[in-house]
């Protein structure tokens, strides 16, 4: 019988599904790319959802989103709510910001799903957001900033 992986929210919580965490070091080992990751499988193992998420520490330390996708038939059942719950929570245990570019392009009918979460366009930015940023800081500090690629020996949140 297949597992049913919709999720209605209860009492404005949406409820848990049993996504993978795989932190940069573990993905190291494994000959991946070392970053943190979610992925969340259906019944015969297949990835149907996940994100890749890398860590900065300039201009502020912080967490960028490189990837967050579902399947199109796994679609409009809350798994994406469900996974950026997961990475918000992420974000705020740490006590660091997250960054996201290119998230959802104008047209899509997902269009304004980051802003209802909390999340923050960056002024004069092309579908970039930001999130859990210290009071201190402005979105402006990410004016500019495109997606980014870090080598591997540069990166300074591999512990993290």
């Amino acid at each position: 019988m297949a597992e049913d992986l919709s999720c209605d929210l209860h009492d404005g919580i949406i409820c848990m599904r049993n996504f993978e965490y795989t932190s940069p070091i573990t993905n190291k080992e494994l000959g991946e790319t070392p970053r943190h990751t979610f992925e969340l499988r259906d019944e015969s193992g297949t990835i149907i959802a996940g994100a890749e998420i890398d860590y900065y520490s300039s201009p502020i330390p912080f967490y960028q989103i490189t990837d967050i996708w579902v399947e199109f038939e796994h679609q409009s059942k809350g798994i994406a709510s469900e996974l950026m719950q997961r990475i918000e929570e992420m974000l705020k245990k740490k006590k660091r910001a997250g960054f996201l570019v290119d998230a959802i392009m104008d047209g899509n009918p997902a269009k304004g799903f980051y802003e209802r979460r909390g999340w923050i366009p960056v002024p004069g930015g092309k579908d970039q957001f930001v999130y859990n940023l210290p009071k201190t800081v402005k979105p402006e500090v990410f004016v500019g900033m495109e997606y980014r690629q870090t080598p591997i020996e540069e990166r300074e949140g591999l512990r993290e």
